[in-house]
């Protein structure tokens, strides 16, 4: 039973964490499209910013899955 049950969790987590990875790639997308409808430059590289951020935790996820995969 306790190993169903471990099963079920992982294939739960597996599944936040494909939702999350999502989400960063969303974020991400929609941070360079309001950089690109920006004039001042401030406020462009806050977009800016904020997309390399959320690629950076996109990578992060990935690599932590990848890293457990070879474990």
């Amino acid at each position: 039973m306790d190993i169903l049950n471990r099963k079920e969790m992982d294939s739960q987590m597996l599944h936040f964490i494909d939702e999350q990875l999502q989400e960063e790639l969303l974020m991400q997308k929609k941070y360079i499209n309001y950089s690109n409808q920006l004039f001042d430059s401030e406020l462009k590289d806050i977009c800016i910013s904020g997309s390399k951020k959320h690629k950076e935790n996109y990578d992060s996820i990935l690599n932590y899955l990848t890293a457990k995969e070879g474990s």
